[in-house]
């Protein structure tokens, strides 16, 4: 059912259950990272390139997507996908 998730609020602790996990699918809300590599051609062509600074708009841990921004631009992004694309934090 559609709204099967609405109501859970996240739990936090499935990101920072992975620390050195550099991966898109671990990263926090409200931040920016770095793209390193992206080796999937579905996303590069979103424009998700190396090197670009992106913003993980959500990350939950009871939802199969990730919202990011580039630039004035807002993805969803399958966590199967962010879990191949290595980023690191902007400072």
């Amino acid at each position: 059912m559609w709204f099967k998730n609405r109501g859970r609020k996240p739990c936090g602790a499935c990101p920072r259950r992975r620390p050195l996990d550099n991966s898109l699918e671990s990263a926090f809300e409200d931040e920016q990272y770095k793209i390193i590599n992206n080796p999937h051609r579905k996303s590069f062509e979103l424009g998700l390139f190396n090197g670009n600074v992106i913003k993980v708009i959500r990350n939950n841990c009871n939802q199969r997507n990730i919202i990011i921004g580039v630039a004035d631009s807002r993805y969803i992004i399958s966590k199967d996908i962010a879990r191949h694309i290595k980023v690191e934090m902007v400072s």
